[in-house]
């Protein structure tokens, strides 16, 4: 079971067992971080820590969750009660969408690797903060696109690398990059059609641009873009880019990841239906777009296209030897 379903679980438990004339706090241990609590309230969702010694107040009021690094419950974990001083982050209410991001979050934030140490725990209230700003800027990406992108590093052979070399800004003309090699994903639920900047098929001297292209299915039991990271975090080596790794996700859905779980697709189908081409082999305009013409766009028919095979590959090739592919 993952950590998500987990604290889903714990919530659900919780939440059922609750009796709204009871001012106690209820809270069970999250399972594998037991100095870490889950507890519900009538209008919040909360999640207890070791306070900060020094501390005074609450530390942040955002629009949908509040932190104080000191405050005092009454706290009952299984048949004890006792009033302790613990740090707490909370929701602002319990609205469906905001419990189960709030549980996503701190799934993912946990799966980075935090332990109770205090700079650890400073750490993981600071990522919650930022990531809660986050969900209300606008989306970078929309959710198919960045699925694709997920799936892409998800079953790289060296996922360190291929997200090391991930660019997720509007202004980046790749998906990925790194030294003279630049991959771009895309992906469609019908036929292998794609849109294209003029600029991302333009040949350039020296520079090697792999197309990976995705036929997707949506499947009510298929993958969301949650699932992809939880999954992938597992695969990156360190705690620091497991972190950024998450902060860069949510970043690039900003407002648009309170919906991402309505976006699911097969994932064997998208292995299945994975094919990669050389971006010189791709129909494109031919000869120079006029000086006074910009951010010109069209669409590719991939159908009749020969696929580009790893063979074609030399071993300096690392970035489009790790994306075909786990061996």
């Amino acid at each position: 079971m993952s950590l998500f379903n987990s604290i889903l679980d714990t919530y659900q438990r919780l939440a059922n067992g609750m009796d709204p004339t009871d001012k106690t706090l209820h809270v069970e241990s999250i399972t594998g971080y037991e100095w870490a609590r889950l507890g519900v309230m009538q209008n919040a969702v909360v999640l207890l820590l070791p306070p900060e010694m020094n501390a005074l107040g609450p530390d942040h009021d955002l629009e949908h969750i509040w932190i104080s690094s000191r405050k005092n419950y009454n706290i009952q974990e299984s048949a004890v009660m006792r009033l302790e001083t613990v740090a707490v982050i909370a929701t602002k209410s319990r609205d469906g969408w905001l419990v189960e991001t709030f549980l996503e979050l701190v799934a993912m934030l946990f799966d980075t690797g935090v332990n109770s140490d205090p700079e650890s725990v400073r750490k993981l209230i600071r990522d919650l903060i930022l990531l809660f700003r986050a969900l209300s800027q606008p989306s970078q990406k929309s959710t198919q696109g960045l699925w694709g992108e997920l799936f892409i590093i998800h079953q790289a052979r060296d996922a360190d690398l291929v997200v090391n070399s991930w660019h997720t800004t509007p202004n980046d003309r790749y998906d990925f990059a790194r030294s003279h090699e630049r991959v771009e994903v895309k992906t469609t639920t019908g036929p292998r059609i794609h849109m294209f900047s003029h600029g991302q098929l333009v040949p350039i001297n020296g520079l090697r641009v792999t197309v990976a292209s995705l036929v997707l299915s949506p499947s009510g039991d298929g993958y969301s873009c949650a699932d992809l990271v939880s999954e992938i975090l597992h695969r990156l080596s360190t705690e620091p880019a497991r972190r950024n790794f998450v902060n860069q996700v949510v970043k690039t859905l900003g407002d648009s990841w309170n919906t991402q779980r309505g976006f699911r697709y097969d994932h064997d189908q998208a292995a299945q239906g994975l094919r990669f081409f050389n971006a010189e082999n791709i129909p494109k305009i031919v000869g120079p777009i006029p000086p006074n013409v910009h951010g010109v766009k069209y669409q590719s028919d991939l159908q009749v296209v020969a696929e580009m095979a790893a063979t074609e590959l030399e071993s300096r090739d690392e970035l489009s030897l790790a994306v075909f592919g786990r061996e």
